[in-house]
């Protein structure tokens, strides 16, 4: 077994010193922590881990990357492309630094980076895939959604699933999202053991490069070769089918290939493809065209022995074949589900199921709810309630429950409910540090899930416009404007240019998000466009992002409303939208938060102690007069 050692400087392998040494040596190798003591063990350790780290993980325009010694940064290759760009990544201290992409590999989606900028820059090591076992505890980070101002690069704390041979992907259950391609996986001794590459929709599937790819393709990477292709949006097309050339009048497909996407997703031999996305095909160009042109789906009409069928194929590698009916597999399948870790939290959480009520409306349980005074008062999520025929499942029994007031900046509602000699919240004294653990409680024995803090707290309320661009042009040529955001509202249409923002010129692609970065949701932008030969001025007031993308949607129900709050922790707790409104609480279980809502695949966002009180005082103070 290998031992688990952490230093200021160098993490090494050392032989534990104490009994409770070898224990957390144990855990961290595979095993689960027990009670709250061996939590608690895990905690500093995970938290030291992550601060040695977490420096050398950069940020890349929409995606990340991890350095190394000699001036290399690891990334995905889907995200360097091709050699000889010149690339701007963003260090955690703040710095941009400039380097240049060498070489990729299509197939297995390794991608390096050359960093031509002077300097010193923290780094890691690279660790070997080969020395993993199925089990142990892995930490994940990137930039999902992409670097937002304030946040640092979101821990994700999982374990490793699958271990390829030869040539595979690296499986783990640490969530991953858009914007996390590109960025490291450590083993638990602090070495790179795989590179984010993509997700499945099961979130304990999440897909990282092994970094023995690296190593066998160093020489390939580093002379600047590129083993491959992509299509314009940056994704290896492989949809797996051969095509019938003498059908007419739709595309018969003649033969599906061996663990391709196609014969995956249930695609046949002799299945007469009708239409992809809705766009009838009469021929094989035409199904190219449209499959290269999704973004990671098609939606296939096919007539198969005479009857109309639909099948959706999703664009993206199979994932590895593991053991189906290995039950250990099955138990490691999402670390926050495994009974035995929940459990070592019900001493955290038997002291605030008291302070967390179900909330009910129209005999459905809709929210959890805080209580946050013994006279009755509950604190929930605003958005997803009515004012009236609201109900609180207090002591076995439902209570009504009558509308105080709301702080609709922070999504809040303050109800009262009949019921004396409640049990208010406990609030923690402040917010721990990143790799803390949190259980989220449902009012009824062990916790709903388990996470830990992803980031230190953060400004949501970044500006939101509504653009999609061409990452090739120059300046940004947009190709895409959402509806009903603050781009549409502003007139912009798809190939407007983008020259200026209050008058700072936009040169290339990636000027385009520091420029916005700087500028809160609900300020006004003024932003220079050229449309065909004319060049004008427009003014934008910058929104919120709350549209959810077809990955989002594939990942189940994101809360209603979801961004737009001021300071918030995110932790890497999975929960419904009907799990908001409740507690989340750090190992002595004490509120740390309020789960405000899931804004993510990944991203469960609470609001922290201060801001709750305020939010309390202000409702009060309002209902009052």
């Amino acid at each position: 077994m290998r031992q688990i050692g952490l230093a200021l400087t160098v993490l090494v392998a050392a032989a534990p010193a104490s009994t409770q040494e070898a224990r957390l040596t144990e855990i961290l190798a595979g095993g689960e922590p027990a009670n709250r003591v061996e939590l608690r063990e895990m905690q500093g350790y995970v938290q030291e881990l992550i601060e040695r780290v977490l420096p050398a993980t950069v940020s890349l325009p929409g995606a990340s990357g991890v350095v190394i010694p000699n001036g290399y940064v690891l990334t995905a290759g889907h995200v360097s492309v091709s050699a000889g760009q010149k690339i701007e990544m963003t260090l955690h201290d703040g710095r941009v630094i400039e380097g240049e992409t060498l070489g990729a590999n299509h197939g297995t989606d390794t991608g390096l980076i050359k960093i031509l900028s002077k300097g010193e820059f923290p780094t890691v090591p690279m660790g070997t895939t080969t020395s993993l076992r199925k089990g142990e505890w892995c930490l994940q980070l990137g930039h999902p959604s992409g670097a937002k101002i304030g946040r640092s690069a979101p821990a994700r704390l999982g374990r490793v699933l699958h271990i390829p041979e030869g040539n595979g992907w690296l499986v783990s259950d640490c969530t991953m999202q858009g914007g996390d391609s590109g960025g490291p996986i450590f083993d638990m001794q602090g070495n790179v053991i795989g590179i984010n590459s993509r997700i499945a929709d099961n979130l304990a599937q999440n897909m990282h490069v092994p970094i023995d790819a690296f190593h066998r393709e160093w020489e390939s990477l580093d002379k600047g070769e590129v083993i491959g292709s992509m299509d314009r949006r940056g994704r290896s097309v492989r949809f797996g089918a051969r095509y019938d050339r003498k059908h007419r009048g739709a595309v018969k497909v003649r033969e599906v290939l061996p663990g391709k996407p196609a014969e995956r997703d249930g695609v046949q031999a002799g299945d007469i493809i009708l239409s992809v996305n809705g766009t009838d095909v009469k021929h094989r160009r035409e199904m190219a065209r449209l499959i290269k042109e999704a973004e990671d789906a098609v939606e296939l009409e096919i007539r198969r022995d005479g009857k109309d069928v639909t099948v959706t194929v999703e664009l993206r590698p199979g994932l590895p074949v593991m053991e189906r009916n290995d039950r250990e597999l099955r138990r490691l399948r999402q670390m926050r589900a495994n009974d035995a870790v929940v459990s070592a939290f019900r001493g955290v959480v038997d002291r605030v199921n008291a302070s967390t009520v179900p909330i009910m409306l129209e005999g459905d349980r809709v929210l959890l709810g805080t209580v946050v005074r013994a006279d009755g008062l509950v604190l929930t999520k605003a958005s997803e309630l009515e004012e009236t025929g609201l109900l609180c499942h207090i002591d076995g029994r439902n209570v009504a429950a009558t509308w105080v007031g709301s702080d609709e900046d922070n999504d809040l509602a303050l109800l009262r409910v009949g019921a004396k000699d409640l049990a208010p919240i406990e609030w923690a004294d402040s917010v721990p540090s990143r790799g803390a653990w949190l259980a989220s409680p449902d009012g009824d024995g062990l916790p709903v899930s388990v996470g830990i803090v992803s980031s230190a707290p953060y400004s949501h309320a970044r500006g939101y416009l509504g653009v999609r661009i061409d990452r090739s042009s120059a300046p940004p040529r947009l190709d895409e404007v959402v509806d009903d955001s603050a781009a549409s509202r502003a007139g912009l249409e798809a190939d407007d240019v983008l020259l200026a923002i209050n008058g700072t010129k936009l040169e290339k692609a990636n000027d385009l998000r520091p420029a916005l970065r700087a500028h809160p949701a609900g300020t006004e932008i003024k932003i220079r466009v050229r449309r065909g030969e004319e060049e004008f001025d427009v003014t934008a007031k910058l929104g919120f992002q709350t549209e959810a993308s077809r990955q989002e949607r594939v990942w189940g129900e994101l809360s209603e409303v979801r961004a737009g709050f001021g300071t918030v922790i995110q932790h890497d707790t999975v929960l419904l939208p009907s799990q908001c409104g409740g507690p989340i609480v750090d190992l002595d279980g004490k509120a740390v938060g309020i789960n405000i809502a899931r804004a993510g695949r990944v991203e469960t966002l609470a609001l922290p102690r201060e801001t709750v009180l305020a939010a309390v005082e202000r409702i009060l103070a309002t209902s009052d007069k």
